[in-house]
Parts: C-alpha cells; structure tokens; sequence
C-alpha cells in the first residue's frame, strides 16, 4: 500500500488543505413550499473535519458566495482540491480575470482532478 500524500499527514491548521464537493439536491420546506437546495462540503484532509454550506443553486455566482462564507469562518486554505464541475470551473475562471493574483496573494492553490475523487 503506498503512502499517504503529503497533505493529509503534515500538521496544519484545521481547513488548511481542503477537498470541495456539492451534495444533493436536498429538499427543504421553505415558506413558499418545498425547494431544492445543495450542500457544499468542504471535507479538512488532515483532521477529516467536515464543513457544510448551504448552496440555493448550482451556479458559478452561488458558488462564488459559499466559497465567500466558507474563507470567513474558517480562513484561507493553501490548497483546495475539487473535481472538475463546470461551477468550480467557472468560479476559478472568474477569480483569475477579476484578480490574476488572488490565489497567490492569499497563498492559495486550487487543484482540480480530473479522476474523480481527491487525488492530487
């Protein structure tokens, strides 16, 4: 069996590193009756910690403000790991032409994988 990454073995603040993915859709009983909403889960690779945010679509823009409260309560990550979904796609699109250095200002890097899953 090969060792565990990097990552998910060297002490770090809780959420530091992070693996990204949307669950759902869940149905939620609101005042106008039931509506669909999605969970975004930001799961911690050193601690296993799960952190969730309530998404009301899938779109980049909805995304953009998940991220947004996610970074407030928990802090930059130096490295998020998401799959390929078109919102985190058009999401980091939108980040490098608001910003081209807004990743790296923050000290952040954002890695998509293309097998499924959260393999670096």
């Amino acid at each position: 069996m090969p060792s565990l990454p990097e990552t998910r073995v060297k002490r770090s603040r809780t959420f530091e590193q992070v693996g990204l993915d949307y669950m759902g859709p869940l149905s939620v009983k609101s005042n106008t009756g039931l509506v669909k909403r999605w969970i975004a889960l930001f799961t911690c690779f050193t601690t296993r910690a799960v952190h969730l945010e309530m998404a009301e679509n899938l779109s980049a823009e909805n995304f953009s403000h998940v991220l947004r409260r996610f970074i407030a309560r928990r802090g930059y990550p130096k490295l998020i790991l998401s799959d390929n979904a078109s919102q985190f796609q058009l999401v980091f699109k939108i980040i490098m032409e608001e910003n081209a250095n807004f990743l790296a200002t923050k000290g952040m890097i954002w890695k998509k994988s293309t097998m499924g899953g959260w393999c670096i």
